[in-house]
C-alpha cells in the first residue's frame, strides 16, 4: 500500500506506541484514511504516464502515519481486505473528479498477498469498476515479488483472472523476491518496477547498476513496461534513460501529494 517512508511513530508525548486492530477498524470504517499520490513519469518524453496511490492514516491523536506502521497490522489482524476495497474504492472516485476536471489519468495501487489468494477479488474490482464507469485499463494493480513468490500456486489464478478484466498488473520491488524466468512468463503482468535499493544506489554502485540494466532488459523482454522507483537526482534519471527504462517514479521529479495538489501538478506540468 505503499511503505516509502519509513519514519517513526510518536504518541501525543514524544513516545513510541503501537497501533491496534481496533483503532484500524475504526480508521476504515471513519474514513480516516487517505490517499496521497506520486506522479510516473513517462523517461522519452517527459509526460506523465501514470500516479502511484498510497495510503496514510489520519490519526485524531497521531496525525499522519505511513504504511509502515499499519499495514504489517492489518495483515497481521486479517484486515487487508477492508483495507484493500477502501484503497480501491477511494482510487476509482478519485479518477471520477480527475475525469470530471479534464484531466484522464492511469492509477496504481498496491495488493497484498492475502489479497492474490482472495478468490472474490476480481469481481469485486471489475464490478467497481463497472459501477463507476472506469476504464479497467486505467487501473494498475501492484504486487510485490516477494508476496508473489510465497503464495504463487494460489495466486496465478487469481491474477491471471484480473488481467483478463483489463486491469495491468505489476511486480513490485523487482530484484528482491528471487522469482524464477519460468514463474515470470507464467503470470500475465505488464509492468516490471524495479526495486528503489537498486536504483537509489545505481550511481556510485556498479553492481546495483548492472541490476537495474539486467532488469530493464529482462522486462522489456518480456514485453513488460518498466519503472524504476528511487529516482532520486539528475544523474540517476541520465543514466537510466541511457539504459532505456520506460518510467521513472521518485522525489526528483515530485514527492506523493494530495489528490488536489497532484491535480495541480499535473496542470502545471
Amino acid at each position: 500500500m505503499g511503505g516509502e517512508e519509513d519514519l517513526p511513530l510518536h504518541g501525543s508525548r514524544g513516545a513510541m506506541r503501537e497501533l491496534g486492530a481496533a483503532e484500524l477498524q475504526q480508521a476504515i470504517r471513519d474514513e480516516q484514511l487517505v490517499l496521497h499520490y506520486q506522479p510516473q513519469v513517462e523517461m522519452a518524453t517527459g509526460l506523465v504516464a501514470g500516479v502511484e496511490a498510497l495510503v496514510r492514516w489520519q490519526h485524531p491523536i497521531l496525525g499522519l502515519i505511513y504504511p509502515n506502521h499499519f499495514i504489517s497490522l492489518a495483515e497481521r489482524e486479517g484486515l487487508m481486505g477492508a483495507l484493500t476495497r477502501w484503497v480501491i474504492g477511494g482510487v476509482v472516485r478519485q479518477e471520477q473528479l480527475w475525469r470530471d476536471a479534464g484531466m484522464l489519468v492511469s492509477i496504481s495501487a498496491n495488493i497484498s498477498a492475502d489479497n492474490i489468494t482472495s478468490l472474490t477479488l476480481p469481481e469485486q474490482i471489475a464490478e467497481l469498476l463497472a459501477d463507476n464507469k472506469l476504464d479497467p485499463t486505467r487501473l494498475t494493480l501492484e504486487v510485490t515479488e516477494t508476496a508473489l513468490m510465497g503464495e504463487l500456486v494460489t495466486s496465478l489464478d487469481i491474477l491471471t483472472r484480473l488481467r483478463l478484466k483489463g486491469m495491468g498488473l505489476s511486480i513490485d520491488d523487482f530484484g528482491t523476491g528471487y522469482s524464477s524466468l519460468s514463474q515470470l512468463h507464467r503470470i500475465p503482468f505488464t509492468e516490471l518496477k524495479i526495486d528503489l535499493s537498486f536504483v537509489s544506489n545505481m550511481t556510485v554502485d556498479a553492481e546495483a547498476r548492472a541490476i537495474v540494466k539486467t532488469c530493464i532488459l529482462l522486462g522489456h523482454e518480456l514485453n513488460m513496461k518498466v519503472v524504476a522507483e528511487g529516482v532520486e537526482d539528475q544523474r540517476t534519471w541520465d543514466l537510466l534513460l541511457g539504459l532505456g527504462c520506460d518510467v521513472a517514479q521518485g522525489y526528483f521529479m515530485a514527492r506523493p501529494m494530495p489528490a488536489d495538489e497532484m491535480l495541480e501538478w499535473m496542470r502545471n506540468r
